[in-house]
């Protein structure tokens, strides 16, 4: 007799993003060329160059080190706390950076199909 257990066949598994990485690398690539588009102030700027590039290499990383994914969470809260911080030239700024930190945030939280499937074979093989 088994004693291995699996999901009903009519029952749902949980969905998983195929790979928020490089969505969010994506993401901090528009902050870096989002500078360019409309008006920013130096503080902006540098603030976008550096955040988005934080955010693009974290991800980046993190396709390999599933770790990484921390430096990319981390600068996202940055970035929304740098909206009250740098007191935004237009609201474009204001809703690009709110925006971004909150897709960058919640998809750095986000579990890998690879994760998962790492996981359950540790899971399997206790």
């Amino acid at each position: 007799m088994s004693t291995r257990t699996t999901a009903p066949t009519g029952a749902r598994q949980p969905r998983r993003a195929r790979n928020p990485n490089l969505i969010n690398a994506a993401l901090g690539a528009w902050l870096v060329c989002s500078t360019a588009f409309w008006p920013h102030s130096s503080a902006e700027v540098a603030n976008a160059l550096v955040t988005g590039a934080v955010i693009l290499v974290a991800s980046l990383l993190a396709r390999k080190q599933p770790k990484a994914r921390i430096g990319a969470t981390l600068a996202a809260v940055w970035l929304l706390l740098s909206v009250w911080v740098f007191a935004p030239t237009s609201r474009t700024s204001f809703w690009n950076a709110l925006l971004v930190s909150f897709a960058v945030f919640f998809l750095s939280l986000a579990e890998t199909e690879e994760q998962a499937a790492k996981g359950r074979g540790t899971q399997a093989s206790r």
